[in-house]
């Protein structure tokens, strides 16, 4: 009995150090955690780095850990020793819970993107989407990898699903400008560029949103957009780009005089230049403006500017032959009305869309299907939170203002009152709520409207007409539908509008309607 009873009390003591034993290691590893945490929270990446070192010492295989310190490195932009990590943890896949497993694969996939292995990069981000079609960052970069392949549609509706649930976001309006640039889609450009514009005023996008109006021969809105970049802070490169393509809308409406207004600046750029474009630059001017001077009436000035012009290329283009001295009146006629017709600077002189096109290409379809077969497929352009969407707009009178408050708090917006629009039979039909708020120190006019039908123009200028009349400078326009090309014309030219359509509303309806 007595052996018995030792023995018992042997085992109880081994069992209850080894308990402490376990404990003491979980404390410890628990320590590790939470340090390196608040490390990561601190911006201290190099202390979190160490720590989160020591735990994998601890437990190598534990992917959390190979996960969390991939997370260190993306953060200090060290994307190569990222995804070595990310891929270890993606090994042991299995003891990730689903939305780790989806963090992994959306920052591994990003790593990839920032490497140029385009191939690799999508494959982990399309896992990550198939989980998160919602996830801006993920649509915006399959948007961009897309656009590198040169399918430019597809990208185009991932990009637009990036910018529907960040609004905000000025790289994703910037750069989906430049996928419907290269796409051909001039009109969306437009649009992105204009609202990347409104969140972040840079010059450089009234050279572009210019540069595509004067594609689309919509001569005036384009000189007024070049106005406003010639104003603005641009390189001596764009802004004699700027000035160039002034002359040409100038020129495409028949105003000579103003064409060679703009050409004479241009030239000036060129003058005290000491960039090294400016030679060739200088070339191109010249010759314009020694067309613009002969087509003005002005065959001295015209001659005077092609001899400046043979001083840096005798052979440029036809210039040797247009001072020879030996043309008639007859064909030098020809020669300028000829001039009239060259369509001149082009949007890919302008924007720099190959930027976003990659030298190499893989089989992205053939890795779609792959992804899709293995994990299920999902219909595109469906996102799980539609539904949001049209509980929204079924909601009775009550609800639905309630939840148009809802909506206002998660976009930041503090509540001054409640009104109602004249001339809009929505309000009295229940479907649409319009707000006085304040954010940053600023009044708005709000107004959310829910539509099964596009939105028109009209909408806008009501909206416009009552923030006037309240003296309200700023005014945002939030639907459950889209808008007409009139009201996104509206839009662009109303600096202190800010229109949001059911891609923009899903997010905080998300929120709203919990």
């Amino acid at each position: 009995m007595e052996f018995n009873f030792l023995y018992i009390l042997a085992v109880a003591a081994i069992a209850v150090i080894l308990y402490l034993a376990i404990m003491n290691i979980v404390k410890d590893k628990s320590n590790f955690l939470e340090k390196a945490n608040r490390q990561m929270e601190a911006g201290d990446f190099d202390g979190a780095m160490e720590t989160y070192n020591q735990l994998i010492l601890k437990n190598a295989f534990n992917p959390q850990y190979h996960a969390l310190l991939a997370f260190a490195f993306y953060r200090t932009e060290n994307y190569q020793r990222a995804v070595v990590e990310y891929e270890i943890a993606l090994k042991n896949q299995k003891e990730l819970s689903l939305k780790e497993l989806n963090s992994v694969n959306k920052y591994c996939g990003i790593c990839y993107f920032h490497l140029k292995n385009y191939p690799k990069a999508f494959l982990a981000l399309y896992n990550s989407f198939i989980t998160s079609p919602q996830d801006a960052e993920i649509c915006y970069n399959l948007g961009m990898i897309y656009a590198s392949q040169r399918k430019f549609e597809k990208a185009l509706d991932y990009m637009s699903r990036a910018v529907g649930q960040e609004p905000m976001n000025y790289d994703a309006h910037y750069y989906t400008g430049l996928v419907a640039t290269e796409a051909n889609r001039r009109d969306i450009a437009i649009r992105e560029f204009s609202v990347a514009k409104k969140i972040n005023s840079q010059a450089v996008l009234d050279l572009y949103i210019g540069c595509l109006y004067k594609e689309n021969k919509d001569f005036m809105n384009a000189i007024k957009s070049l106005k406003g970049a010639v104003r603005g802070n641009l390189s001596f490169e764009d802004k004699t780009k700027a000035l160039i393509l002034m002359g040409e809308c100038y020129k495409g409406l028949g105003l000579i005089e103003d064409a060679v207004t703009a050409l004479e600046l241009a030239r000036q750029e060129t003058d005290s230049a000491s960039d090294p474009k400016a030679f060739e630059m200088k070339k191109n001017v010249l010759y314009n403006l020694g067309m613009a001077y002969m087509k003005e009436g002005k065959p001295e000035k015209s001659a005077s500017t092609w001899n400046d012009l043979k001083q840096y290329d005798f052979f440029y283009k036809d210039v040797k032959e247009l001072t020879s001295g030996q043309l008639s009146e007859d064909i030098m006629a020809k020669v300028t009305e000829r001039w009239m017709l060259m369509p001149g600077l082009t949007v890919r002189d302008i924007i720099p869309t190959r930027d976003i096109v990659s030298k190499k290409f893989f089989d992205i379809d053939t890795l779609e299907k792959t992804v899709t077969r293995n994990m299920g497929d999902i219909k595109e352009g469906q996102p799980v939170s539609s539904s949001k969407i049209e509980l929204f707009k079924q909601l009775n009178i009550k609800k639905f203002r309630e939840t148009c408050r809802d909506i206002l708090k998660y976009m930041g917006f503090t509540i001054q009152k409640e009104i109602t629009l004249k001339y809009d039979s929505d309000f009295a039909d229940g479907k649409a709520a319009a707000f006085v708020t304040r954010k940053n120190n600023g009044d708005f006019l709000v107004i959310l409207k829910r539509h099964n039908d596009d939105v028109s123009g009209f909408v806008l200028l009501n909206a416009l007409g009552t923030a006037k009349t309240m003296n309200i400078s700023h005014v945002v326009v939030i639907i459950t539908s889209r808008y007409k090309d009139d009201a996104l014309l509206i839009a662009q030219k109303n600096a202190n509008l800010t229109i949001i359509d059911r891609r923009g509303l899903i997010k905080a309806l998300n929120y709203a309607l919990q």
